[in-house]
């Protein structure tokens, strides 16, 4: 099954901060905790496979991602994620290679 990458992102830092509230001797005392972890963005990929004997053809995009780019989001917010920004050259090339797995998977279009 034919599959290609769109995008190579890069891995970056994301700071996480937190505010801890504590009494201390009768006073309110404000603290900040942070900590900086290292994720990347979703990788676009484009897979499809060939009409055959056995099987129709099909075509798939898919977002591989790093477990650490889900762990940057609280639970409550986990559901649907876009892909990072896709660059002018990016979504050209997502272009070509749609229209090269339709035509192996489904036939050219007249």
């Amino acid at each position: 099954m034919p599959r290609e990458q769109i995008n190579f992102p890069e891995s970056k830092q994301v700071l996480n901060a937190e505010k801890i509230q504590k009494v201390i001797d009768g006073e309110l005392q404000i603290f900040q905790k942070s900590d900086s972890v290292t994720h990347t963005d979703p990788a676009v990929h484009v897979s499809w496979h060939n009409v055959g004997n056995d099987h129709d053809g099909h075509v798939q995009i898919a977002l591989e991602c790093d477990r650490s780019y889900f762990e940057q989001f609280p639970d409550e917010e986990r559901g649907c994620r876009f892909s990072p920004v896709l660059t002018r050259s990016d979504v050209n090339k997502l272009i070509r290679v749609l229209k090269r797995a339709r035509d192996q998977a489904y036939g050219r279009d007249e």
